[in-house]
Formats: structure tokens, sequence, C-alpha cells
């Protein structure tokens, strides 16, 4: 009878972390035209507990606190430029804290659910512009208590339409 118990912890262990392994897979999301042409581009890979790159300034020390990184890629493949019109994120769990969102604040706390970026104190790209065939690259981290996720909302504009991409960024404890 033990050993039938201990089976079955071992499949609920490789069930949670094949999960998160699933989680951290490399997500893309993509605004089509009314032909079906891709416009616009996101690409996110998990990059590790630890960042890649030494001029991204994690909230938190990532020796003290857990912390998982991500490569964030914004291409416009289209020969047009696109602006952001709107972006949102937040913690799907619990608050948090955004560090370098307002002026003349660097930490800035925020609640459960979305919250609206100024794109007037800390624009996008250039201006919130895009170019046409122009790509944009970032790290960004999350860190949170327990497992969370940030819930991320792009609203972009190409040629007099709107376009809303939606795509999460998720925090799992322990792993690589």
């Amino acid at each position: 009878m033990m050993f039938k118990h201990f089976w079955i912890l071992i499949s609920i262990t490789l069930c949670l972390m094949s999960t998160a392994a699933q989680a951290r897979d490399p997500i893309r999301v993509a605004a089509l035209d009314a032909a079906g042409k891709e416009i616009f581009v996101i690409e996110q890979v998990y990059n590790g507990k630890r960042q890649k790159n030494p001029n991204t300034k994690p909230s938190r020390d990532p020796e003290k606190f857990e912390t998982d990184f991500y490569q964030i890629t914004y291409r416009n493949v289209s020969s047009e430029p696109v602006t952001v019109k709107r972006m949102a994120l937040g913690l799907r769990h619990g608050a948090g804290t955004m560090f370098g969102v307002r002026k003349g604040n660097s930490e800035d706390s925020w609640g459960a659910g979305l919250q609206e970026m100024d794109l007037g104190l800390k624009p996008m790209f250039s201006n919130n512009v895009l170019g046409p065939k122009r790509t944009q690259s970032g790290e960004y981290f999350i860190s949170t208590a327990g497992p969370n996720f940030i819930d991320r909302i792009i609203q972009i504009e190409h040629l007099g339409k709107t376009y809303e991409l939606k795509w999460e960024m998720p925090f799992y404890k322990g792993g690589e």
C-alpha cells in the first residue's frame, strides 16, 4: 500500500514540474490584419532565475529573493508604423510594486488586476511608435511571495485600426 502512495506522489510531482516547464515555454502572440497577415508580434522567452542583461535592474536582489527573468521582443513586421495606444499589466493574485512608472516616485504600489501604464511618463518605443520592420527587445522580471502571473495587455493602432494582444509572464518558486 505504501508503495502505491509513493508512485502517486511521484506522478503528482512530475505533473507539477511539467506544468511549470510548459508555462515557461516561449510565448508568441500576433496581431493579424483582415487578410490574416501578421502586423505586430510579441515573443517572450524565459531567461531563468538570473538576469542575462547586466543593465536589467531587478526590484529585489535575485540572490535573496527568487526572481524569474524573461526576454520580451516586440516586432513590427509591417511596412507601416505601429502606435501603442494602451499598455496595462498587473499581478493576477495579490498586490505588488511597479518600479519607475510615475515621475518622482521610483516605487509605486499597485493592487491586483490590471493597472494602466502612463505612456506619457513611460513611453513604449520611441514616443510609443515602433517604425516599419523595426524590433525592440528587453529583459523583464517577476518576483512575488508565491506562484503568480503578470497579466499583460498592449493595444496598438495600425493604419487606423486598433488591435489588442494579451499574454502572461509566470513566476514559479524553485527549479530553473
